[in-house]
């Protein structure tokens, strides 16, 4: 099921159905960050990780097609990571770009996330 708000695209997937590397019990969900992260994206991306973000749950942050991340957006991440915690979910990155793991090894929040090996490995 593929859900669109403001840009930003999201994937519900059964773990067994895919053979995700998680629980087969838990469901994982994608959320697919868009080209681009800024103050105007950012509030879209952070209604969706709200919504999605439920106990059980592992939210993978597909950033395979993000080229750009502003500094002032980047609590987004931040955010979800304090939430996904608060409500036992689990929160990983896929796909991170290099110039994009600067930024958020920069904010001190990389190392807080799971590894996903699709994509680019995270560094």
């Amino acid at each position: 099921m593929k859900t669109q708000i403001g840009g930003i695209e999201s994937k519900v997937t059964s773990s067994f159905l895919h053979g995700s590397p998680v629980n087969y019990t838990e469901t994982s969900v994608t959320i697919r960050v868009p080209k681009r992260v800024d103050v105007y994206t950012a509030q879209f991306l952070m209604a969706d990780l709200n919504k999605k973000i439920q106990k059980g749950k592992t939210i993978v942050l597909d950033m395979t097609n993000t080229h750009h991340v502003e500094m002032d957006s980047v609590n987004v991440f931040t955010i979800g990571l304090l939430k996904s915690r608060e409500r036992k979910a689990k929160l990983a990155l896929r796909g991170v770009q290099p110039q994009i793991s600067a930024v958020l090894r920069l904010a001190g929040v990389l190392g807080q996330f799971r590894r996903k090996t699709a994509g680019h490995p995270i560094r």
